[in-house]
């Protein structure tokens, strides 16, 4: 199953192949993640192709004062993400 903003939109879905994508405004992210081992791969950035993948680890109790979700992993450096209107050497740095 594929959710993309684009089916929001009014539009089949960024991608041509495969059926329409469903809306990511409408589906809430525990219909999706239903299970520990669940996997999605996300892709962040349409233009620059940012994808990373999402895995559910677990569900349990809410800790009082706790933030979520909760970020347990990271592999690799996160690209960088719309700089400063006025840093005109952007375009220069990423190539």
């Amino acid at each position: 199953m594929r959710y993309e903003l684009f089916a929001d939109m009014g539009d089949g879905g960024f991608m041509d192949d495969g059926p329409p994508a469903k809306s990511v405004k409408r589906t809430k992210v525990g219909q999706v993640f239903t299970a520990p081992g669940n996997k999605w791969q996300f892709l962040f950035d349409y233009g620059d192709d940012h994808r990373f993948i999402v895995e559910v680890l677990g569900f349990g109790e809410v800790e009082a004062g706790g933030k979520y979700p909760r970020v347990t992993a990271r592999k690799g450096k996160a690209p960088p993400q719309y700089p400063p209107e006025d840093d005109e050497d952007y375009e220069d740095e990423e190539g």
